[in-house]
């Protein structure tokens, strides 16, 4: 920022401070006004956009402009003023739209001008340079949090830290409530796993007007009901690497308006500006793909904690886009990309009582994670997500349903690959008894079944001699899925 300011120019140097509500953007240009202070020789003055009548003739009057001021004048005094001295610095915080500001901006004089904004698009196509906030890399996020908690950092500092998204103003709310009640950083990670946001609240300090939770209501009052639907849906996601894509190819499973604004990219990428506007969601840097502050997910999906309509959404898009069998790299591309969603989305709908995914829905997609899981090679993770699909399917289908044997074939195929022969065959057993019994001998999935069981059991039947070594090895045998 200060090598930019450093240019030679007959007109102001402008620099734009865009980020989500919470990031530091006040406190990066108080920082940079406290350490170059000395640079700006003409004044530095601190302009609020909600009084910008009120400060700019306050400091008018400081630098020594002797008219009465007023709405009619006070322009033409700013800029006569601006071009008359040198190296001065304005900073108008926390502006909204480019309009409230416009007639403000002084046209010449060597100056400089720094703008704090949610809006980050504020001065898109105009000569600003714009600096985009990021989280807090981890070390600076710890000192940031001990120097305000006045507690030696240690692993609680570290997990509350990654827990409230390394934002300045969510750490500076902890400290601040830590210090208030005399708790240590791991008492507050406690009282934050059981309350949540609610005692995000509750740490408001003095030199703040406003806790995380109003400064990005705010923004979000200002979105079209298509935009937050969109935001809504994104807040049940993975935080990182958030294809749009999938959104577009699923636009009959999302809630109007935004079904209908979604059928072509045009009017999806309208919504998106609008959140990558006030810094909601931002550009990974790869095609498509978005990121969102894991406590703005938070945040929003707070406000939905009584309305399943998003949730169920995501999960049916997921649902609906994972891949049925893993054959193609491609596949297996869609699979990795898709499962940390799946995840986020799974763990949050155990919340929601009224959902209109059923447990069977959810069973059914457990298992399709666990296919996936297995046909890449992860079997410890498959039978996790396996399990899980068998316990739902027991308890909402019986322990004789088709969709239990099925459960139990998988994880016995996946223990067959593990090399627990033993425990693959009693699984198969359950499953062959199932489907006997309610297919009968012939069908073919009972078939399958049987079939399993036979190659299963070589291993254990067979005890190979040591002196001797097998010519070739026997290609992989396909899972039989049922």
């Amino acid at each position: 920022m200060r090598e930019h300011f450093k240019q030679q120019s007959d007109t102001p140097l402008i620099q734009v401070i865009s980020a989500l509500g919470g990031m530091g953007k006040t406190s990066f240009a108080l920082e940079y006004a406290h350490r170059y202070g000395s640079k700006h020789k003409g004044g530095i003055w601190w302009v609020d956009a909600a009084r910008l009548f009120d400060d700019i003739a306050d400091f008018l009057k400081a630098a020594g402009v002797t008219q009465d001021l007023t709405e009619k004048n006070i322009v033409s005094c700013l800029n006569d003023w601006c071009r008359k001295t040198t190296s001065w610095l304005i900073i108008f915080d926390n502006v909204d739209k480019l309009e409230d500001i416009q007639e403000y901006l002084p046209p010449s004089g060597r100056g400089s001008v720094i703008v704090t904004t949610r809006n980050g698009r504020l001065f898109k196509g105009r000569a600003a340079r714009q600096i985009d906030l990021d989280p807090l890399d981890v070390e600076s996020a710890v000192e940031f949090l001990t120097k305000r908690a006045k507690v030696e950092p240690n692993q609680s500092a570290r997990d509350l830290i990654e827990r409230l998204g390394r934002l300045p103003l969510a750490l500076e709310q902890a400290a601040s409530y830590m210090i208030e009640n005399n708790i240590s950083y791991a008492k507050y990670y406690e009282l934050l796993g059981s309350y949540g946001l609610k005692l995000l609240d509750e740490g408001k300090p003095i030199d703040y007007n406003a806790v995380v939770t109003t400064t990005w209501q705010i923004s979000m009052n200002k979105l079209s009901v298509a935009a937050r639907q969109l935001l809504n849906l994104l807040s049940y996601m993975s935080h990182n690497d958030i294809s749009l894509k999938i959104i577009l190819d699923h636009a009959d499973k999302l809630p109007d308006p935004l079904a209908g604004g979604c059928r072509d990219e045009i009017h999806l990428y309208a919504f998106v500006a609008e959140l990558t506007k006030y810094s909601f969601i931002k550009h990974d840097g790869k095609e498509g793909l978005y990121s969102m502050h894991p406590l703005a997910q938070e945040v929003t999906r707070d406000d939905l904690r009584d309305d399943s309509t998003y949730i169920d959404a995501v999960i049916r898009i997921l649902d609906n886009a994972l891949p049925d069998k893993l054959f193609r790299r491609e596949h297996f591309d869609t699979f990795h990309a898709l499962l940390p969603h799946l995840e986020a989305s799974l763990s949050y709908h155990r919340s929601y009582s009224g959902s209109s995914v059923d447990e069977v829905e959810t069973a059914n997609c457990y298992s399709k994670i666990g296919i996936g899981c297995r046909s890449d090679g992860l079997y410890d993770l498959a039978l996790e997500w396996y399990e899980k699909a068998l316990t739902i399917r027991v308890k909402a289908l019986g322990p004789e349903h088709t969709d239990t044997a099925s459960s139990y074939n998988n994880m016995g195929f996946t223990y067959e690959k593990l090399g627990d022969y033993s425990k693959a065959l009693e699984l198969y057993q359950r499953a062959l008894a199932i489907l006997e019994k309610r297919l009968g001998k012939d069908h073919p999935n009972t078939k399958k079944v049987v079939h399993n069981i036979a190659r299963a059991q070589q291993p254990l039947a067979s005890t190979p001699s040591p002196k001797r070594k097998p010519l070739f090895r026997r290609p992989p045998t396909p899972p039989r899925s049922l």
